[in-house]
């Protein structure tokens, strides 16, 4: 779809919720997510982006495997207590392939491609 701007995409407009540690990669992402028209809301710690997903409305998450003060899936153990996050996509970075069989839940291994990232957004909100 386009419009006179340019080219509409399945992104624009979406909020995201951005927990990456470590400085470089969180700044890639971000310039992603910025590139793919997307409004982010970072996120320094596991807790700082329960409150944020509590207090706003989100399209997805991704975040880091582990955080400075927890694991991601304890992370979303303690989410899953006040927030459907079946209904939430979350992208997990990690270090090593791991098997995830959580509903909703994709993982990507480091060193994160960029265009395979924006493939994996792209996906999840085209029906």
């Amino acid at each position: 779809m386009s419009t006179s701007q340019g080219i509409v995409t399945v992104t624009e407009g979406k909020t995201v919720v951005l927990a990456v540690h470590k400085p470089d990669e969180r700044q890639a992402v971000t310039d992603l997510l910025q590139e793919m028209n997307m409004e982010v809301h970072h996120a320094e710690t596991a807790q700082d982006a329960i409150y944020l997903l509590e207090d706003f409305m989100c399209d997805f998450l991704v975040m880091d495997i582990q955080m400075p003060d927890m694991h991601a899936w304890r992370m979303l153990g303690t989410l899953r207590e006040s927030v459907d996050i079946s209904a939430l996509p979350t992208i997990v970075i990690m270090d090593e392939k791991e098997i995830v069989s959580l509903a909703n839940v994709t993982s990507v291994v480091r060193p994160v491609s960029m265009a395979k990232l924006r493939q994996i957004i792209d996906s999840l909100f085209t029906v």
